[in-house]
């Protein structure tokens, strides 16, 4: 019943535009010995990992999320994580990794949390890219008009109705990422890539003009 009413509440919103998600509870997200040893196999053949996806699932990839189920036998791969604890996977494990609208999901000190892991995981030279409502671009289209009822429209629209927790700007991003490592932090636009992956992977047009696009080298 639970779950239905979870779904019928999803679509009504989708319907609206609107991505809602339920936060699942702690122990979900604890994995059995035979699923860790299938994520194990599992990476040894795939060396994508897409985080905070969502609905929208990579064939080819491993997918990740709170609120989804995981799946191992079969594509897409589905692993459901809270992605602000340690990431189950070995050290230099990925040669690639996305994720689009997601980290500004997250507290600053958990964003901080995830990056490192992100960076943990993936291969040397493998390569991030990210996507997110950039803070100057959310400065300029809805906090322009300083007077307190606009002010609190405004939080209420762009940070209470999505979850929102902390927007970076470009520069307090490239600070976190070469403080944890990074070698490269390259900020590119919506569908564009030096990488062949990446291009044309963003699906959110809607969201070309205000987000930050960002790809980071390990």
């Amino acid at each position: 019943m639970k779950r239905a009413i979870k779904k019928g509440t999803q679509k009504l919103f989708l319907k609206l535009g609107y991505d809602v998600h339920f936060y699942a509870t702690r122990d979900v997200f604890k994995l059995s010995n035979a699923e860790t040893d299938k994520i194990n196999a599992i990476t040894k053949k795939i060396d994508k990992i897409h985080y905070g996806s969502f609905h929208t699932l990579f064939d080819g990839w491993i997918n990740t999320d709170w609120n989804l189920k995981t799946k191992l036998d079969t594509e897409p791969y589905v692993i459901a994580l809270d992605l602000t604890k340690k990431h189950p996977f070995r050290d230099d494990t990925f040669n690639y990794a996305y994720s689009e609208d997601f980290i500004e999901h997250l507290e600053q000190a958990d964003q901080i949390i995830f990056l490192s892991e992100v960076f943990r995981t993936l291969k040397p030279n493998g390569v991030f890219r990210m996507s997110y409502p950039g803070f100057e671009e959310l400065l300029k289209n809805h906090f322009h008009k300083i007077e307190y009822e606009n002010l609190m429209f405004e939080k209420s629209r762009t940070y209470d109705l999505y979850g929102h927790r902390h927007h970076f700007t470009k520069e307090e991003l490239k600070l976190l990422c070469k403080h944890i490592g990074f070698s490269v932090v390259e900020f590119v636009s919506f569908g564009t890539s030096n990488h062949n992956i990446f291009k044309n992977i963003d699906t959110r047009i809607e969201q070309a003009n205000q987000n930050t696009f960002v790809e980071l080298k390990k």
